[in-house]
């Protein structure tokens, strides 16, 4: 019986023809480059949860100190220095949550990277330098902040009773303060940290600005308790703009023209911070030294 035979395709012996498949141009997603730093300054910080949580938990302590320093205190006096034992307490809550904002980790980084030689790095890049370090702050900055609210919220709402604002006027102007507070506070961070430019190491400057800012911001004790040369000195100094103004705002101490006077000085301060900030970082930038790798 003959073996039948499965019948050769036409195209037997030719070539097959072959058609590639429409190709889709893969489309890399181009971020803004500053949206890119926030993001993985952010993710950085994310990375590193205990050492927020550990910063978180520190600063509570040193409010707590506070707390029942200031308690004792008005064991024996229905107000002191013109606050009550209810204002205190929240201007002691409000400046724990104030005090998470002061960026003494984003000044050490950029220490680290002057003395490193990674600016010079940095100064390739095409962004600003001086707004790249902002936008890094506040990445790093972020997780302490929503911590401080969070905790601020929680402890001043359940555990001590803490004060709203003394009216929608107040909360407006508390708010409006506290962002003039923030560009100040990271100007004089960022000024202190360009001084590593010329002394290669700002570590001691960086401590030294943190409990000057601390102290003569309002963050210890109010400026109202303080001696009246001193307190008509901090009062003018750029320092009362990060704590002491915005609290002072929030509890309604000040109202009508003395809230505007305030408000017109902080931004008197922060046009001046930004003038220092430009003059000395283009001092700066000539002024470079890479000791590293």
């Amino acid at each position: 019986m003959p073996l039948s035979r499965t019948p050769e395709p036409a195209h037997a012996g030719r070539p097959v023809p072959v058609h590639p498949a429409p190709a889709h141009p893969v489309r890399p997603v181009v971020r803004p480059p500053y949206r890119s730093l926030y993001l993985a300054s952010l993710q950085q910080a994310l990375a590193h949860r205990r050492a927020v949580l550990v910063d978180l938990v520190g600063n509570a302590v040193w409010a707590a100190v506070l707390y029942y320093l200031w308690r004792s205190i008005f064991a024996g006096a229905t107000s002191v220095g013109g606050y009550t034992w209810d204002q205190m307490r929240t201007y002691v809550l409000l400046s724990y949550a104030l005090g998470q904002l002061l960026a003494f980790q984003a000044e050490m980084q950029m220490h680290r990277d002057i003395r490193s030689g990674q600016v010079a790095l940095d100064l390739v890049r095409p962004v600003n330098y001086p707004v790249m370090q902002l936008v890094r702050a506040l990445g790093a900055g972020t997780p302490h902040m929503a911590g401080a609210v969070a905790g601020t919220a929680f402890i001043g709402g359940a555990l001590l009773h803490a004060l709203p604002p003394h009216s929608p006027a107040a909360a407006l102007l508390f708010l409006l303060t506290l962002a003039v507070g923030v560009a100040v506070n990271a100007m004089l961070c960022f000024l202190t940290s360009l001084l590593c430019f010329w002394t290669e190491s700002a570590y001691g400057l960086i401590l030294a600005r943190q409990a000057v800012t601390t102290f003569l911001a309002g963050g210890m004790v109010p400026l109202a308790l303080f001696p009246a040369p001193l307190r008509v000195v901090a009062e003018w100094l750029p320092f009362s703009a990060i704590v002491s103004t915005p609290v002072q705002m929030y509890l309604g101490r000040l109202t009508g023209d003395d809230a505007l006077f305030a408000l017109a000085r902080q931004l008197a301060w922060a046009a001046v911070m930004v003038a220092l900030t430009v003059r000395l970082w283009r001092a700066a930038r000539h002024h470079l030294t890479v000791n590293g790798g």
